[in-house]
This record gives C-alpha cells, structure tokens and sequence, in this order.
C-alpha cells in the first residue's frame, strides 16, 4: 500500500514580516550613475608604497630651498671643524675606501644612469606616444651632463694655471703628478660640485613621480566617462562630473598611456627608491669630503658652483616655453608638486601680523562626528535670546530703583546741593 507524502503548504509571511525583508543586492555593473571606486589595496602594495614613502621623504622632506641653504651653511661648518681637527684615521677619511673609489669616482655616472632610465620610462608613459616630449625631457640631462663637463675641465684649468709644483723643475701639473710629485694650486673641489649637483638633478628630475600614483584614478574616470555618453550631459545623475584632465587626449593616446601605465608603474616606483637612496649617499659622501679633503674656501667656491647653475637651469631657463621644458611636462598635467614663489612684498608681508579670517556662521555652529548640529545651534540662539530678555528686565528693574545712584553729569544742580548739605550736617554732628 502506497503511502503518500503529505508535504505542508508555503507558509505565508504576514505585512509584518514582509517590512523586515532584506532589500536585494544590486550588482556593481547594473548600477547607474555611480563612478568605480578604486581596487582594494593588497599588503604587498603597502609595503611598497611605504618603502616609496619613505624614499619621498629622503628628497622632499626639506625644501630644495632650503636644502640648498643647508648645504652651504653645512659645507662651510664642516669645512671649518676639518680645518682644526688633526688627520682622522677614519675608515672614509682614506680616499681609497670603497664608496670613494667605486660610487664618487663614478658619480655623475651613477646619476646619469638612474636618471635617465627613471625619465624615460616616466616619459615613454604620459608622452602619449608623442615622441618630441620624450627628446625635450632628455634634453635637460644632455645639458646637465655638458655643464657637468665643462665645469670640471674648468676646475683642473684653474688649478694648473694658479699652481706650482713642490719640485721646481716640473712647470707642468701632469708632469709633477706623473713623477710622483705633488702640484699645489686652487684646487676646487670636484667632489662637492659632483655630490651637490647630481642630488639637485635627482631632487628636481624626481618630481615627475609626484602624482604618479593620481595618473591611476584619472585614467579609470576617463574610462568611465568615455563608455558612458550621457556622463557630464545636464541629464545624468548627480555623481557625475564634468569632463576629466585626460578629456583632451584621443582615443589613441587613452590607450596608449592606459597600456603602459599599467605596464611601467612599478619599474618606476623602484627607479624612484633608487633615487632616494643615491640622494642620502650622496649627502653621507659630501659630509666626509667636507671633512676630510680639500680646504674650506675650495669646497665652498665648489657648492657655490653647483648650486648657481642648478637655479639658471631649473629657476630660469626651464620655466620658459622655448626650453626643454621642466620634468613631467606633458600632453596633460599631473604633478602635484607647486613651486612657492615669493616676491619682496609678499615676503615682508609674512612678517606683519595677519589678521584673522573671518568666522562665518558655518565656523561658529557645534560639530558632533564632522556633521552640524543644526538643531542645537537654534537652540542656543533662543536660550540667548531668553536670558537678554531677562537681563533687560533685570536691568530696568535696577534702573527704576531709587538705590542706584545717577552718574554724576546727568544729576541736577539741586540734587547735588542738598546732598552737600547733608554732609555737611553729619560732619558737624
């Protein structure tokens, strides 16, 4: 005999139970009107932006204005503690230690190597393909490196010109050298205009990593702008905003730095950890060379040097459009970086004694978690304007009592006669 299966009938939720229903999930790609958010951040990423942080701090934690300033002042005080201090037997005192005969000897070398692969990859990208923004950045490194040249050559001209050897009969610096003499003459020193002008090129060339990292969210609201039509149109939601920085670009050129954004962004983070790491090696050689070699007046005439030709190049000629142009320049803008520009005026004003900005009704209302408290704000106000009305109440009250005294130019002369006289009673009594 068959037995059959009664089953139970659907239960059917009630009003009250249907008002508690969870509300279904809309997936990202059927929502409209919202942009993409960026991707979540893995921990090998921040560990490496940490790293990259870290090296950003090493070369702009400092003004380069200021930097240069301490590089002068620090030159000269180091200069001038070596002058009196007796020969150190210090490891970098010898200049045959390692960093001497393989890092400084090779210095410029070195630099023109990180920097030149750091611009061109960071060019190769946000060129867009463009090929004469990619000849205008490696323009500047051509140059420095001719300055670089020349200024040396010019270093050792001086010192044969303006020296003799210790032996008279050699009238030539390569022939007292070769003979195992020694030539004194104005040595400037080449060490301190190498170290100091190849941390300047590393400071300002790097600056085409600041807003590296921005490039990212540009590029994927372009994306987003370009495959949605009615985005920045007067008839799309509110989110959306006018058209982005890289707008400007065809489609072709979209592409091209999309591709290789993706491709280039992380040789470009280590190249720029590398360049932090050149710019604190650099600094550790120089405060040994201002220590253990050269005289104090030869090593500052050195930095001098360097760091006029650093602000022809970079504070003058760079900044005008006929010139190779300055680092990160490009079919759009990036950087994030501001130079500060101050003139007499404005520098004097600094000093002068500011006023306060006015507080506007926004500025004055309590805050709770970053949101106003509205409501609270209308209740003070009518708590205030309670507690005037009491006090003008208070205040009539007082005003009407004979036991305030009137001032003394509003009494009348015979008030004041008849006060005298009763005084005068009391004093006789």
């Amino acid at each position: 005999m068959a037995i059959k299966k009664i089953t139970s009938a659907p239960k059917v939720k009630t009003g009250a139970a249907l008002k508690f229903r969870p509300p279904l999930e809309k997936g990202r790609a059927s929502a409209t009107g919202t942009r993409p958010v960026a991707d979540a951040a893995s921990v090998k990423h921040i560990v490496g932006m940490m790293v990259v942080h870290l090296a950003r701090k090493i070369m702009y934690g400092v003004d380069v204005s200021h930097k240069v300033g301490l590089y002068i002042f620090g030159v000269m005080v180091l200069s001038v503690v070596g002058d009196f201090s007796k020969s150190s037997a210090n490891y970098m005192a010898n200049p045959k230690n390692f960093l001497n005969m393989y890092f400084v000897k090779f210095g410029w070398g070195w630099t023109l190597l990180i920097v030149g692969l750091f611009v061109f990859v960071t060019s190769y990208t946000y060129s867009c393909g463009n090929a004469n923004v990619i000849k205008n950045q490696f323009m500047r490194l051509i140059i420095a490196s001719s300055l670089w040249y020349g200024v040396t050559a010019l270093f050792i001209l001086v010192e044969e010109n303006s020296g003799i050897c210790n032996v008279t009969k050699f009238l030539n610096r390569e022939e007292c050298i070769s003979g195992g003499f020694r030539w004194k003459g104005f040595d400037v020193s080449g060490h301190c205009f190498l170290l100091v002008f190849s941390n300047l090129i590393l400071i300002e060339e790097g600056k085409a990593y600041l807003g590296w990292e921005k490039i990212k969210d540009m590029i994927r609201n372009e994306e987003y702008r370009r495959l949605n039509p009615d985005y920045g149109s007067p008839t799309a939601p509110v989110d959306t905003e006018s058209p982005t920085v890289l707008g400007k670009l065809k489609l072709t050129e979209f592409l091209y730095l999309r591709t290789n954004y993706i491709k280039y962004t992380q040789p470009v983070r280590c190249l720029f950890v590398m360049m932090g790491a050149f710019v604190m090696l650099w600094d550790v050689m120089l405060v040994c060379t201002a220590l253990y070699f050269h005289i104090m007046i030869e090593k500052v005439m050195a930095t001098l040097v360097a760091i006029l030709i650093w602000f022809v190049l970079y504070r003058g000629i760079y900044i005008h459009p006929w010139s190779p142009g300055l680092p990160g320049e490009g079919p759009f803008k990036y950087i994030t970086f501001k130079l500060k520009q101050q003139s007499g005026p404005d520098r004097a004003e600094s000093f002068r004694r500011r006023e306060r900005p006015k507080k506007s009704a926004r500025d004055d209302m309590p805050m709770f978690m970053g949101m106003p408290l509205y409501g609270a704000n209308k209740r003070d106000l009518n708590m205030m304007d309670l507690s005037v009305t009491e006090d003008s109440g208070a205040a009539a009250s007082l005003i009407d009592s004979n036991a305030v005294q009137r001032p003394l130019g509003r009494r009348s002369r015979s008030q004041s006669s008849s006060k005298a006289n009763k005084l005068s009673l009391n004093a006789k009594y």
